[in-house]
């Protein structure tokens, strides 16, 4: 699945009710989703807001198994596919949702083509050290010099596990 269709799908299970009649009460009821794309696995949470309390009204759960790797983006986007349709199954749609948020691992990066939003790299994640991880590092190594000349000194933009020395690495690799 692409991050199109996933949109798609966020769109049409946000909406599934949206013609359908709803009572004054459902129509002030919001609701807030979170997504939490971990290593261990992908969660979901969907908080519910009426006139004055918030309370969690659903959780799920997938961990990632066998076939399901925590660096891999199709598992990613299957995940909160199975994890919305849950959701919108345990809920009677998810019609009133105000926002959707994704959270990830910290740093873990992925490039994506931007007309077809087909992912186009396998994801570095969190730990992937630049320098080091591969059998040339050349490219690592001057992206390093780049961040070393232009980021301030002990700056976390620095870190050869941050995203940017990842980002300024795939353009090296190019």
């Amino acid at each position: 699945m692409n991050l199109k269709t996933l949109v798609s799908l966020l769109i049409t299970v946000a909406h599934s009710k949206a013609a359908t009649g709803m009572t004054i009460a459902e129509s002030q009821r919001r609701r807030y989703v979170g997504f939490d794309l971990g290593t261990s696995g992908a969660r979901i949470s969907v908080i519910e807001q009426d006139q004055s309390n918030y309370q969690e009204v659903h959780a799920e759960s997938i961990k990632w198994d066998g076939k399901d790797a925590y660096d891999d983006a199709d598992s990613w986007m299957n995940a909160v596919q199975n994890l919305l349709r849950g959701a919108s199954s345990s809920l009677g749609g998810l019609d009133s949702v105000a926002s959707i948020c994704v959270s990830g691992t910290s740093a873990s990066c992925l490039l994506m083509d931007r007309s077809t939003m087909e992912v186009t790299r396998k994801p570095r994640m969190y730990n992937y050290d630049v320098v080091g991880s591969t059998e040339d590092d050349t490219n690592a190594k001057e992206a390093m010099e780049l961040l070393e000349k232009h980021a301030p000194p002990k700056h976390t933009a620095r870190a050869r596990t941050g995203s940017l020395a990842k980002l300024l690495t795939w353009m090296k690799e190019e």
